[in-house]
């Protein structure tokens, strides 16, 4: 970007501290971050700037709630976006941020079956969601169901779960895209463009004296990486702590408290027999995140309390930050951030699989859809918050079988220990 300042960017990344050090990194003057208008949203700057052809930093959050508005104005400036991560581009209707803000909004089978019924929406043969239904009242349950369908990002697969897709007009507007990530074909952007037949290409990132620089895909910088992973991660072997237990969402769904207090147990004990023995700032930690209060335990739950007195004047972002920081536990989704650069003693309890609708949409539209490739791409996003980032090495408790496999397979081997 600093090469290039005669071209217009959009830097868009998970948080607002990377906002931060682009602006320092790149010109305060030069790149504008969007900010909150009077209903409280970032989106209406965010369309001003772009109208102007402003470089900007944004966030995923305010990029994912693009409109008509926004399409227009990267398109007539000529914009190059810049992805810090990939873009959760496909989400459950239930998780997209104006329904879990509002829980009337989210809706079941039932609900779907209804409006079917009531003729309010049809589904096409590709899962998508047209609005059949009339005039609504404001305060119409289906009104976020209407909003979607009308703006073509609403799609029903199986008749039996709603899934809000990112209109893909918006890359197709951009003059150039960059996706910086890691093993890209592990994540739902990946399957997405092929959904949409936007084409890509892969590349790698070079150190060129101090700098970095773009150069066409080369296997071999892959490689090195896997083999340096095998070299820095030993995993526990212990058929004690792996006992045969699926770890998958449905596993702890139905899982008694038995359960859950025998991997509690085993969490415990694999931290207190690491030599040396880990301190709680070394460790992370983690779980689907409604099981986190019940796993979590003495030595593996405060990094360091909290007084609240060092909470008075923090915005919530800032009060968020803090938990985080404090926290052993680091979120299964966590990305793109260096919080937990030094952490090395490290337990990683899911056996993660794509959510099975999401995965019938994408083969529904004819792509190739590998699950194997979405789970080990998000273990190692995990793994590389932790120091493992610096070249240092770590251990890590992997008690599913499957999960270890596809380490093991990925990196070619990893040390183990009992």
């Amino acid at each position: 970007m600093n090469a290039n300042k005669g071209k217009s960017f959009v830097y868009c990344t998970p948080f607002l501290d990377e906002i931060k050090r682009i602006r320092e990194s790149c010109g305060w003057d030069r790149f504008k971050e969007p900010m909150p208008y009077t209903d409280g949203s970032k989106l209406t700057e965010f369309n001003t700037l772009l109208a102007k052809g402003e470089c900007i930093a944004v966030t995923h959050s305010t990029f994912l709630n693009a409109t008509d508005e926004t399409l227009h104005a990267i398109a007539e400036n000529d914009y190059e976006l810049i992805l810090d991560e990939a873009l959760d581009v496909v989400k459950p209707f239930n998780d997209i941020q104006s329904v879990a803000a509002s829980p009337k909004q989210s809706v079941s089978k039932a609900d779907i079956d209804w409006l079917i019924e009531c003729r309010h929406i049809s589904i096409a043969t590709d899962f998508r969601v047209s609005w059949c239904g009339g005039a609504t009242e404001a305060d119409f349950k289906f009104s976020e169901v209407r909003r979607l369908a009308e703006l073509e990002r609403l799609y029903c697969v199986n008749r039996t779960f709603l899934v809000g897709i990112y209109p893909p007009k918006v890359f197709q507007a951009f003059k150039q895209v960059y996706a910086l990530t890691y093993y890209f074909k592990g994540y739902s952007l990946k399957s997405y463009f092929d959904m949409f037949n936007i084409k890509y290409e892969y590349a790698s990132v070079i150190n060129d004296d101090g700098g970095y620089k773009i150069i066409p895909y080369d296997p071999s910088i892959d490689l090195t990486f896997r083999a340096k992973c095998a070299e820095l991660i030993t995993v526990c072997d212990n058929d004690r702590l792996n006992p045969p237990r699926a770890l998958s969402k449905r596993w702890f769904d139905k899982a008694d408290e038995s359960d859950i207090a025998t991997l509690k147990k085993h969490i415990a004990s694999y931290f207190s027999h690491l030599e040396p023995k880990p301190m709680a700032k070394d460790i992370g930690w983690t779980v689907f995140q409604e099981y986190q209060a019940k796993l979590k335990g003495k030595g593996y739950t405060r990094v360091r309390n909290v007084s609240k007195s060092e909470q008075i004047g923090l915005s919530t972002g800032e009060l968020d930050r803090l938990e985080s920081e404090t926290s052993c536990f680091i979120a299964c989704n966590s990305r793109a951030t260096n919080m937990y650069r030094n952490r090395w003693a490290l337990a990683y309890l899911i056996n993660l699989r794509q959510n099975p609708y999401i995965k019938d949409l994408f083969v529904n539209a004819g792509v190739r859809y590998v699950e194997d490739d979405y789970s080990i791409a998000n273990l190692l996003q995990w793994l590389c918050r932790s120091r493992l980032r610096d070249g240092l090495p770590i251990n890590l408790y992997l008690p599913s079988a499957r999960m270890r496999k596809l380490l093991s397979d990925f990196t070619g081997g990893v040390s183990k220990t009992i």
